[in-house]
């Protein structure tokens, strides 16, 4: 009967279910009201339990656009996130991980593709489990309308990368992302990020001016506060403003070339992001700068080592060619039964106490007895040969006398001595 529904609805403020746990369906009936009847009034109408709403844990619970495409392609409810955005961020931080924002709208087939390609897929499935925490919502839903405050966005779907550390925007990835495309845009983003090397940034009041917990009516774990829809929209709207207010400031370390905090871009990468890839990149070009000049140095000195190498080849090659032009104009040496008195038997004592016996012709030019003993080893130019009786000292001056002239052709032999002087 009417007086029954009225009590049952009168019944449910004392009582208020765990949106959670309790059947949404179940919860929603039990609110109806009938005050029209039959006038046309908003009989049977549900009547929304905003502080539940308030307190439930968000997940990817929008209103749906298209029933059917979401049925067809469901969102990858294994690898999602269930919580909150600020819970997000924790847990990405506890994990060492970044946050993967997806924001989807349902009239847009590019959603659908998100869920039906690229989140279904191995590969894009493995990379975001292993360094990100992904969290889908949809953008007319509470939690993705919030999200769209502090992150302005003018096209949907989009994927964000966010630092748990800081907020700050690291990377908008807009529209449909083929599953290739995006382990490759993945991965450049890993390579080109350490996580956590720019530190925890501030977060700023003028970004967030109502926190999550005064969003969704809730203090924490079994403390629970009611939101009015008219306090909600407040809170909504002044966070939209905040986010396209001029003097809006990104996290510390965020600065522009000129060193002043720049205002956000909806449509760009964040400061943050720019500063971080201005200053990685100054840090290469100087890395390449400084392996240049020292590839260029190495390069001067192979090739000084190179040159002192040639030359020393080249002198030891010629000096090899000097030696064997002197052994070949040696003349031959003269038979044992020649005449002594037509030949000068002589035995060189070299310095390392070696002695050779060479016999030459008596019309042999000293010269010839000094090339021999060049190619035995010892220069002509710093060494001279000595008589023992007479002592007399022979040398290049005396180079072109022949042997009989400067009396070397003695009976039974005569001994030189090599001397340095």
């Amino acid at each position: 009967s009417m007086d029954g529904e009225q009590d049952s609805d009168s019944g449910f403020d004392e009582e208020i279910l765990d949106p959670v746990r309790a059947d949404p369906q179940l919860s929603t009936n039990s609110a109806r009201i009938d005050t029209g009847g039959a006038s046309g009034g908003p009989s049977g109408q549900p009547l929304r339990n905003f502080a539940a709403e308030g307190m439930a844990v968000p997940t990817s619970s929008a209103p749906s656009e298209d029933d059917g495409l979401e049925k067809l392609f469901p969102p990858p409810k294994a690898m999602m996130f269930a919580g909150t955005f600020d819970a997000l961020r924790k847990g990405a931080e506890e994990e060492r991980k970044y946050c993967l924002v997806n924001i989807q709208k349902t009239d847009e087939f590019a959603s659908h593709e998100l869920n039906r390609d690229t989140w279904k897929d191995g590969a894009v499935s493995v990379m975001v489990t292993s360094h990100f925490l992904f969290w889908q919502q949809q953008w007319n839903s509470p939690t993705g309308a919030q999200y769209l405050a502090l992150y302005p966005a003018q096209t949907l779907p989009l994927v964000d990368i966010i630092d748990p550390l800081t907020g700050a925007l690291l990377e908008r990835i807009p529209g449909y992302t083929a599953p290739e495309e995006m382990v490759e845009r993945l991965s450049r983003f890993l390579d080109s990020h350490t996580w956590g090397k720019m530190g925890k940034g501030v977060q700023l009041q003028s970004n967030i001016p109502v926190s999550q917990a005064q969003l969704h009516g809730v203090d924490g774990p079994g403390q629970q506060q009611r939101m009015s829809l008219e306090n909600e929209d407040q809170a909504l709207n002044a966070a939209i403003e905040a986010s396209l207010q001029d003097s809006a400031l990104p996290p510390i370390g965020c600065l522009d070339e000129d060193g002043s905090r720049g205002r956000s871009d909806s449509t760009n990468h964040s400061h943050y992001t720019d500063s971080l890839r201005v200053a990685q990149e100054m840090e290469f070009e100087a890395a390449m700068a400084e392996d240049k000049k020292r590839d260029l140095v190495r390069q001067q000195e192979d090739e000084k080592e190179a040159m002192a190498q040639a030359l020393k080849a080249s002198e030891e090659e010629a000096a090899r060619r000097v030696l064997a032009d002197k052994e070949a104009s040696l003349p031959a040496e003269p038979p044992t039964d020649t005449d002594d008195a037509s030949v000068a038997d002589l035995m060189l004592q070299l310095p390392d106490g070696t002695r050779i016996r060479r016999r030459f012709p008596s019309a042999t030019k000293f010269r010839s007895v000094l090339d021999f003993m060049h190619v035995c080893g010892v220069d002509p130019a710093s060494h001279s040969l000595t008589t023992m009786y007479p002592r007399r000292v022979l040398g290049t001056a005396e180079e072109e006398q022949t042997l009989d002239a400067l009396e070397l052709c003695a009976k039974g032999g005569l001994s030189l001595r090599v001397e340095a002087h």
